[in-house]
This record gives C-alpha cells, structure tokens and sequence, in this order.
C-alpha cells in the first residue's frame, strides 16, 4: 500500500473514530448528564428547603422558650394594663413620676369612666371590656422638668394617653419667674372584668 493511501485510510478512521465519540457523547453522555444536572437542582432545593426548616423550627423553639413563663408574660401584661381599678397604684405611680421631674404637685383628682358604650356591648366572647380612670393634675415647674415629666409618663409601664395640656408661665409682681403652672389630663386604662 502507498504511504498517500496508508494516510488516507488513517485519516478516515481518524474521522470515523472522531464521529463515533460524539454519536456516543450525543447519546449516552449528554442524557446522563442532564439527568445529573437534574438531580443537582433537586439536591440543591432540597438542602434550601431543609435549611428554611431548620430556621424556621430554630425560630419556633425560640419563641417558645421566651413564653415558657407565661407567668412572667401575665403579670406584664397586668402591670401594663392591670385588671382592677387600682387608682391608689395610680396615684402612686403619678406622684412619683411627678417628683422625678422635679415639679411641684399642686392637685390631683380623678374620674372613673368605666367603660365604654362601645366596649360593653361588642364584647360578647367573655373576655374583659378596657375601662378608664382621667386624671387631671395642677403641676408648678420650669418647662424642662415638663418634658422630663410627659418622658417618664411614656415609658411608664402603665398604659397612659395624655388628653391635654394647659401651659400658663408664673408671674410675680409683674416678673418672669422661669416657671410655668401646667394642667395636665391623661387617661390611665384597666380590664373591667365586671360585665
């Protein structure tokens, strides 16, 4: 055989050789692969799923472990929003937040509204309708020790909503004393469970 026919037939099964991997490529390879892939994707939504799992039953446990003392979690309710009319915690809580803002207490008095029209009678499934004590104070102080005052009735753990305020600044014999008399009304809430 001439060396021009030995290249030739060596160039042919070269081709073939060539042709037959990628006939075998084309049909076993590239399925198998896709199938890989595809189990890829399923393994990849799996592991995501199971670590949104994870974290949400992390988050679960957590929170109950925070409530497990629902006698902690009563009792801060009851202080917020307490189940009698307790006005003489009321006034207690009042004069204190008073003298921690260094004003002067002039009156105090209060008017138990009970509850009202609107929550006696949409409170059909037994539990307690929100009542109401007003408290009106006359306060003596300089503009400061109000805000200190309105600061410390915020964050009172006691649920507080301030109705008005009266601001008059104090004369004496015709002279700014850089202080103010204040009429201060809020509302002061607690379970009626009187039906």
């Amino acid at each position: 055989m001439r060396p021009s026919t030995r290249r030739l037939l060596s160039l042919l099964l070269s081709m073939a050789f060539l042709i037959g991997a990628f006939v075998m490529y084309s049909s076993f390879l590239r399925p198998a692969y896709a199938g890989v892939n595809q189990l890829r994707g399923k393994l990849d939504a799996t592991t995501q799923l199971f670590q949104q799992q994870n974290t949400i039953i992390s988050g679960i446990q957590d929170t109950l472990s925070k409530y497990q003392g629902r006698a902690d979690l009563q009792e801060t309710v009851s202080l917020a929003l307490p189940n009698r009319d307790d006005v003489g915690f009321l006034i207690y809580q009042t004069v204190s937040i008073v003298k921690d803002a260094n004003l002067n207490l002039t009156a105090i008095s209060f008017n138990s509204a009970g509850a009202s029209r609107a929550d006696q009678e949409g409170n059909d499934n037994g539990t307690p309708s929100i009542a109401r004590v007003i408290v009106n104070l006359e306060l003596n102080g300089s503009y400061d020790a109000l805000k200190e005052f309105l600061k410390k009735l915020e964050t009172n753990i006691r649920l507080m909503d301030i109705s008005s305020i009266d601001i008059k600044p104090i004369f004496e014999k015709g002279v700014f004393q850089n202080a103010y008399s204040y009429t201060v009304s809020f509302t002061s809430y607690y379970q009626n469970e009187q039906q």
